[in-house]
């Protein structure tokens, strides 16, 4: 439609547009410039008709004003050419006859010279409006030729315009068609698309059915975690049994297994009749699998437990680099295969019923998370020996030894007790002591010696398949947090840990998401801590809770972030930070969705992140516009973490803590009042 307009102007209308009923610009002023003369003219005759009416009070020669008659002649006659000359004498003749016959007759008294003067003037004025009128009526004329051709043209582009219309109606119909069509054309890729993830989820994990349909999963060699579970002696469970008693078992114990499973991100590989095999790590990386893999275990066990049935299952779990992929050619299934793969399966079938045993790569992973013991099935008088005994005799002989840091028999009597209890290696390190102390006593060099042989055959387990023995630990379960002395002193301990018990909310809720970054137990102590800093605030029991419950949830919409910006070592960029940033309001999310709607707690969880000098996130809060509940949370989520182990550094000591958290306060980061409880809370 543009190019039309367009089209026209450029073709009918002068550059200097339309104004009124006639054209402006280059043509109207051509107009103007060809009247200029004829408005001379008409002044002029004007003015001679003013000087003959009006005497003048002097007298003037008639033959003067003869030549009045001839100059207008000879300049019509110039000017507007012979047939303009001609063409005003009909009007002359009616003006003359006007003058001679008419009742206002005054040409019929004037002397002859005067008449032929009077008829001149007369005459030019008689030109000049014939002329005035011609033009115009020939401009009129043009004009008007000019409006019907520009008028013809824009009907005839109108019913271009129309029928483009038409056309683009079409265009438009069809296209909507189209889209109708591939709105039901997508809809069935995706009906089906979702039909085939079912059918995939059926044999393949979620996770690797999403990778696979996105072009994601490769064959790869990999570092994971791989959890074999078997139920123990369960030939002898089904022999007495009817088949669809012994399908519905073990349908309610891989009922049991999968959401757990899934939770701690592991994947699982095949069910193998009453066992089944896992990996962690693969094909998502998780950098702390061998965490994620015994938490699974752990939970695992416990909920065979509370189905009370008359089985028990046995868990092994290894650490290693296998290869990973899809194999099959018509029927598919994403596998790990190698050593790691052999290892857990080894691991599971010496395990006691009910235990989790780990190999030795799998312990230095997750040592300082987990209280575990060593295996020996080297033990032919084990039933035999009093560790009950042997042990109240070890705990008196450590306290000889603090007392008196330079006795021998001390060191060598604790020794042969740790030797007795088969742990060379322990037994080795007093022996070593001792020996220092006394390098020429052979009862010492022969029980070093001793010590040092016996550390293969009572420390590692000859396991099938493998050349050498290796080193076997039993998961016993995990760690306290606030057992630690380093960070949570004896006498808040003792005053606060009841606290604990007020939390409502399943260890699964939080554990799964604390494992992604090893942060196990960080939820717990800002919970703890929350509770005792609102208690030195005087806070009533209600808003104690509150903060309590609050501190344990602080970190759920971690969850949602990218495993591997938890764990990176390096600086992140400003993109990552910023998604990082978002885990508050994550959190307060999760917190809604477990029903948890209490405007207190809420905004806690917000707001703990937030400082008083406005460097804090999500919402850059200041001053008084944090809560007392933000400000309590913020002290408390720094000290834990600082004081925590974590993938990319190492922990800090609690003085350091407590120092940095005191600079914090100085550059107006941290409410002063707060971190003055903290520090007295923590003092010894």
């Amino acid at each position: 439609m543009s190019e039309i307009i367009n089209t026209l102007k450029s073709k009918w209308i002068p550059r200097g547009g339309i104004k009124g009923d006639s054209f402006s610009g280059e043509a109207h002023g051509k107009t103007l410039k060809s009247l200029i003369p004829q408005f001379v003219g008409f002044v002029s005759i004007v003015g001679a008709i003013i000087f003959l009416i009006h005497r003048p009070p002097f007298k003037i020669d008639p033959k003067y004003l003869i030549e009045l008659f001839y100059i207008p002649l000879v300049l019509s006659c110039w000017w507007f050419g012979r047939k303009s000359f001609l063409l005003p004498i009909p009007l002359l003749f009616g003006l003359v006859a006007a003058q001679f016959f008419g009742p206002y007759a005054t040409i019929s008294n004037m002397p002859k010279e005067l008449k032929l003067a009077y008829l001149g003037i007369w005459y030019f004025i008689a030109t000049f409006l014939s002329i005035t009128a011609i033009n115009c009526r020939q401009k009129v004329e043009t004009e008007d030729k000019t409006v019907e051709e520009l008028q013809e043209t824009i009907n005839e582009y109108e019913n271009q315009v129309r029928d483009l219309n038409l056309e683009i109606g079409d265009y438009l119909s069809q296209l909507r068609e189209y889209r109708t069509s591939l709105a039901e054309k997508e809809n069935t890729i995706l009906d089906l698309q979702n039909k085939i993830e079912e059918v995939y989820s059926t044999t393949l994990a979620p996770e690797v059915a999403r990778l696979m349909f996105e072009g994601k999963l490769r064959n790869e060699k990999r570092r994971c975690s791989v959890l074999f579970a078997d139920i123990a002696d369960f030939t002898l469970f089904s022999e007495d049994r009817h088949p669809e008693e012994i399908v519905g078992e073990i349908n309610e114990f891989l009922k049991v297994i999968e959401p757990v499973i899934d939770n701690y991100n592991g994947t699982i590989d095949k069910y193998l009749g009453d066992g089944i095999l896992c990996e962690f790590g693969i094909p998502s990386d998780y950098v702390m699998h061998p965490l994620q893999a015994i938490l699974a275990a752990i939970e695992l066990q416990e909920a065979i437990r509370k189905l009370k049935v008359d089985w028990e299952m046995r868990i092994g779990i290894s650490t290693g680099y296998a290869i990973t992929g899809v194999i099959g050619h018509l029927r598919k299934t994403y596998t790990a295969i190698g050593s790691v793969v052999n290892l857990a399966a080894r691991l599971q079938e010496i395990c006691k019923p009910g235990s989790i045993y780990i190999d030795e790569e799998t312990y230095y992973e997750v040592n300082r998370f987990f209280r575990v013991k060593r295996v020996r099935l080297n033990d032919e008088d084990e039933e035999d020996t009093d560790y009950e005994q042997l042990r109240e005799k070890l705990a008196k002989l450590i306290k000889r030894i603090k007392s008196n840091p330079r006795d021998v028999d001390a060191f060598f009597e604790a020794g042969k007790i740790y030797f007795e209890l088969k742990e060379p290696s322990k037994a080795s390190c007093f022996f070593k002591q001792a020996l220092a102390l006394d390098p020429d006593n052979p009862d010492i060099k022969l029980a070093y010696a001793d010590a040092n042989m016996f550390k293969d055959r009572y420390e590692k387990v000859a396991l099938k398949g493998k050349k050498t023995p290796l080193a076997v630990f039993e998961v016993i379960g995990l760690k306290d947090p606030l057992h630690d002395r380093t960070v949570i002193p004896e006498k808040f301990y003792q005053k606060y840990n009841f606290a604990e018990g007020f939390i409502q909310i399943p260890k699964n809720v939080v554990l799964p998401v604390e494992a992604i970054d090893g942060s196990i137990g960080h939820a717990i102590v800002v919970a703890v801590l929350c509770y005792a800093l609102a208690d030195c605030f005087k806070l009533n029991e209600t808003r104690r809770r509150n903060l309590l419950l609050a501190g344990y949830l602080l970190d759920l919409g971690k969850k949602k972030i990218s495993p591997h910006l938890l764990n990176r070592k390096g600086t992140l960029t400003e993109l990552e930070l910023a998604e990082i940033r978002l885990h508050p309001e994550e959190s307060v999310d999760m917190a809604k969705k477990l029903g948890i709607n209490d405007p207190e707690i809420l905004r806690t969880i917000l707001e703990h992140h937030e400082y008083l000098d406005g460097s804090g996130y999500p919402f850059q809060k200041r001053g008084e516009q944090i809560s007392l509940g933000g400000r309590i949370a913020a002290v408390a989520d720094m000290y834990a973490a600082l004081t925590a182990w974590r993938p990319y550094r190492e922990r800090w000591e609690k003085n350091s803590a407590l120092e940095e958290i005191e600079k914090s306060a100085r550059l107006g980061r941290l409410d002063r009042r707060v971190v003055d409880h903290l520090k007295k809370l923590l003092s010894e």
